[in-house]
């Protein structure tokens, strides 16, 4: 999946440019095209059971309904770059004791200021109640939870592992199993959003695991993201992130197709945008960056689409 990704992630930096340049973008077309038959030709892993299923976890004696009903949960997060930083000052603004750990510890002792408590290693952490990780690739997640010193490898393990970190589905089913060996549930949550839009409240959170443990989890999500949603059981949440990716692909490409097509024929970009924003079809998101730009080039002032109305 994450290859999957790479190629769209590379889809967007493409439109970006050619819309700059007013070039056709047929390239951009080519690329998304070949990510769908790719998953077509791998429906079996892509599609297949590692998606929708989950092992069995036993739970211990202690009811995951008693971390939904108590306002003392112990939380961990692993990894304070640039997305876990913010998700984690989320939290802390919203007054729950958050322990962090990040592999450059520097990074996360600013949090300090704003309540939180940074560890000197993963094994702090094994006794939260709820652990979450945002970490940038498979191969660290992977470490932070299984490898030598891991999350997974202590005495006792987290009630709770909620994942936002984007990777793929075969390294998301594989802490699952070793969580629910541990007596741990484990919840993959990834994300639509940059860390500006975190910090604006604006986050979404897709979310694919035990039911009851979402419920046990679900404040603190709703602390995170602006929109929550539970989307099924096992893997199923890396699906609806790889097909949100794989949309904003095609929206990009519409939009540089017909900002190429509005130029050539003589129409400002600007004059389009403007008028795209002002009706149903404009997003708050490309209305307020179209507004910034605006400003940049004329002096301050916003265009008449998003003046505030009398």
């Amino acid at each position: 999946m994450r290859a999957y990704s790479s190629k769209i992630i590379g889809s967007f930096a493409l439109a970006a440019g050619l819309v700059a340049t007013a070039q056709p973008v047929f390239a951009v077309q080519i690329s998304v095209q070949k990510v769908i038959p790719s998953l077509d030709q791998h429906k079996i892993s892509i599609f297949g059971s590692s998606f929708g299923s989950q092992p069995r976890v036993s739970l211990g004696s202690t009811p995951l309904a008693v971390l939904t009903a108590t306002d003392t949960q112990t939380i961990g997060w692993i990894g304070a770059g640039r997305m876990g930083h913010a998700m984690a000052h989320l939290l802390l603004d919203a007054g729950h004791p958050v322990h962090v750990w990040n592999r450059t510890r520097s990074k996360a002792e600013d949090l300090v200021q704003y309540g939180a408590v940074v560890v000197d290693s993963v094994a702090e952490l094994a006794d939260r109640d709820v652990v979450f990780t945002m970490v940038a690739a498979d191969d660290d997640l992977i470490e932070v939870v299984l490898g030598e010193g891991g999350l997974l490898c202590q005495p006792t393990a987290p009630r709770v592992i909620v994942d936002s970190s984007t990777v793929s589905a075969d390294t998301s089913a594989r802490i699952r199993a070793e969580a629910a060996s541990r007596g741990t549930a484990f919840l993959a949550a990834p994300v639509s959003g940059n860390a500006k839009v975190v910090k604006a409240g604006m986050l979404s959170i897709a979310a694919s695991g035990p039911r009851e443990a979402y419920d046990a989890v679900l404040p603190l999500l709703n602390d995170l993201g602006r929109s929550v949603t539970y989307v099924g059981t096992g893997e199923v949440a890396r699906l609806v992130k790889l097909a949100h990716n794989i949309f904003l692909g095609v929206v990009i490409q519409s939009i540089a197709e017909i900002a190429v097509l509005a130029e050539k024929g003589g129409v400002p970009r600007s004059a389009l945008m403007e008028f795209m924003n002002g009706s149903v079809l404009g997003s708050r998101r490309s209305t307020m960056h179209n507004a910034q730009r605006w400003k940049r080039s004329r002096g301050g002032s916003l265009p008449s689409c998003c003046t505030p109305r009398p």
